[in-house]
């Protein structure tokens, strides 16, 4: 369905246009209304007849999780929509922006699902000092592509897959730099009102 969505150069064959312009807006519109539809069907039936709550498990593996898995599906649409068409300046940015973020995303999320529960305070510390600085690089190299791709010339600059997608990964990415962010500030206020162990064994 993304690669139907994504747009064709054969107008005849989607619902987006060589340019990125949606030719049948309800069709457009209704075939994502279906395919999230899809996904929250799946998660209910998960949850309610196999006692399997994704949402909560995800959520369990660490706060930012489900902000780190739809960043890195948003990434991928921007990959899948840029990939396909010709080849520019502009559109190179988006597939390698894509790209890179969808690895970078999968790296995170990695860390988090198997390094991150049962992790000491310093541990925890260094995985959420991770999710910063990708976090920013990720929300930098987005607004960077939307510059160079959904401004005025850019092969994005209609509304369209692409448009989407990009401006939804530039707000994921900045959600999760800012809660990367309260969260290392909250962490050293914990941390500075504990007290100093060579303090009190002096004492």
């Amino acid at each position: 369905n993304i690669w139907f969505l994504s747009g064709r150069t054969n107008t005849q064959l989607g619902v987006v246009s060589g340019d990125h312009t949606i030719l049948y807006a309800n069709l457009y519109y209704f075939c994502w209304a279906g395919t999230i539809s899809v996904v929250v069907l799946l998660f209910t039936f998960m949850r309610d007849f196999r006692a399997l709550d994704l949402m909560e498990s995800m959520a369990r593996r660490s706060p930012r999780f489900v902000s780190w898995a739809a960043l890195c599906i948003f990434s991928l649409v921007v990959f899948i929509s840029a990939v396909r068409l010709e080849s520019t300046t502009d559109l190179k940015i988006a597939v390698g922006v894509g790209a890179a973020v969808v690895l970078v995303s999968l790296i995170v999320m990695c860390e988090l699902a198997y390094v991150y529960e049962g992790t000491n305070e310093i541990e925890s510390y260094s995985i959420i000092e991770t999710e910063t600085v990708m976090s920013f690089l990720s929300l930098v190299a987005y607004i960077v592509c939307a510059f160079y791709v959904t401004m005025e010339g850019g092969r994005a600059s209609k509304v369209g897959t692409l448009y989407y997608s990009i401006w939804f990964s530039v707000i994921a990415s900045a959600d999760l730099a800012l809660d990367c962010l309260k969260q290392m500030i909250k962490f050293d206020e914990v941390t500075s009102d504990m007290p100093d162990e060579s303090d009190s064994d002096e004492e």
